[in-house]
């Protein structure tokens, strides 16, 4: 991921932050889902309003790279990621947000 700070007044850019994207920003062979979308969505919480979703590459908790579904969205007030395993189906983690991350 790139970050960048762009004023809002002139179109200014007063900040950039790149250090994830060069240190993990490497040639590599991503094989196709073994699940489709529609059986990791069967994974998440049906009470979950599900607001957006995506593949990405991420970090288990072995240190290992593997290929998720990325499921955001809402449950009451409360603001989640659930990350679902595209090879296995299994659920990788739930990460809570802060409320004002999730604008619908």
């Amino acid at each position: 991921m790139i970050q960048v700070k762009v004023a809002l007044d002139n179109g200014d850019i007063l900040g950039l932050v790149a250090k994830d994207y060069f240190e993990n920003h490497r040639d590599r062979e991503i094989h196709s889902p073994k699940i489709t979308e529609e059986e990791a969505r069967k994974e998440v919480n049906p009470n979950l309003k599900i607001h957006e979703n995506h593949l990405a590459i991420i970090e288990d908790d072995l240190g290992e790279e593997v290929l998720a579904y990325v499921f955001l969205g809402t449950l009451g007030n409360d603001s989640y990621k659930i990350f679902i395993n595209a090879e296995s189906g299994d659920e990788e983690r739930v990460e809570k947000l802060k409320q004002a991350e999730i604008r619908y």
